[in-house]
């Protein structure tokens, strides 16, 4: 207590203060044995929900205890490698024709920047947009967000440093020019560890309080009583 005590507030107690604290833990000794005595915790749905709470504290102490082996850790990596896999990711320019315009109008439109990308590859203007123009290494989260769902999938069939034909968006349409794709890849587990390391705990966590729940069942006999529903409330 007086060691406790002295890392709170950072000086030993008094005489006087140690006494308080003696009589504290007495005191706090006497009412739990006599609250058990009496049986003040039984059917107390607060107590037995903490008691749970202290028996699943025990249990994920115990795990979190638990190192890994390295065999252990490559078989959890091996199991579960494709969740480690990188995003796709764009790098690309586009032009923006807005279709708040007649159909006539939007086809003259579609017709000129054509037109125009036949001569050139660069400064041929669209409409003006807050959307960027260029995206550098952007994931398919990013442009989906953007553009619309599924419009980063219309990006796998593009070929590099070439226009594409227009294209339609939830924004609108664009005319691309992919500069590059990377492909996604699964990194070596040595340059993720931590990583690797963190979910296998995780895991490790909820197959071990599984196993436990079951074992624990076991030891029991469990019967329901469900009480008799009305045909008009049965499924």
């Amino acid at each position: 207590m007086a060691t406790k005590f002295n890392k709170t507030w950072q000086r030993p107690p008094t005489q006087t203060e140690l006494k308080m604290l003696v009589d504290n833990y007495v005191l706090d000794e006497i009412y739990y044995r006599r609250a058990i005595e009496i049986g003040i915790d039984k059917n107390d749905e607060m107590i037995r929900r903490r008691l749970r709470q202290k028996m699943e504290f025990i249990s994920d102490s115990i795990v979190e205890s638990i190192a890994p082996s390295e065999e252990a850790l490559a078989l959890y990596f091996v199991n579960n490698s494709e969740r480690y896999r990188t995003e796709d990711t764009y790098s690309f320019q586009h032009i923006y024709l807005n279709t708040d315009r007649e159909q006539e109008d939007m086809r003259r439109e579609i017709q000129r920047v054509k037109a125009l990308l036949v001569y050139a590859s660069e400064g041929v203007e669209g409409d003006k947009s807050l959307v960027p123009k260029h995206f550098n290494a952007a994931s398919r989260f990013t442009i989906d967000k953007t553009f619309g769902q599924g419009f980063s999938a219309t990006l796998d069939g593009l070929e590099v440093e070439k226009w594409s034909k227009p294209i339609s968006s939830g924004i609108g349409i664009h005319f691309i020019r992919l500069t590059e794709l990377k492909k996604g890849y699964i990194p070596t587990i040595s340059s993720i560890r931590e990583q690797v390391v963190r979910d296998w705990r995780y895991q490790n966590r909820i197959d071990i309080k599984e196993n436990m729940t079951e074992e624990l069942m076991q030891q029991f006999q469990i019967i329901v009583d469900w009480p008799k529903l009305a045909e008009s409330q049965r499924g």
